[in-house]
C-alpha cells in the first residue's frame, strides 16, 4: 500500500481501473483526523496553542509524521 503525501484516501476506480474521482489526499485526511482530535481534547493535551493557525499547523505536521512513519 502506498502512503506518500498526494496518494488519494479514497479513490473510485471505474470497472477497467482508471481512476475516476481523487478526493482527500490521504495527507489531508490524515490532517482532518489529527485536527479534530486535537480540537477535542484542547485543555488535555501537551499541545499549547495560541491562534487557529497553530492548530491548523499542528495537525499537518502529525499528518507527515504519520505518513513518514507509514512509508518505513
Amino acid at each position: 500500500m502506498k502512503y506518500g503525501r498526494n496518494i488519494a484516501a479514497f479513490p473510485i476506480s471505474t470497472y477497467d481501473g482508471r481512476v475516476r474521482e481523487w478526493g482527500l489526499s490521504k495527507r489531508e485526511y490524515f490532517a482532518g483526523l489529527a485536527l479534530q482530535g486535537i480540537c477535542v481534547n484542547t485543555g488535555r493535551n501537551s499541545f499549547e496553542f495560541e491562534n487557529t493557525l497553530q492548530i491548523a499547523d499542528k495537525a499537518v505536521e502529525l499528518a507527515d509524521a504519520l505518513i513518514k512513519e507509514l512509508e518505513k
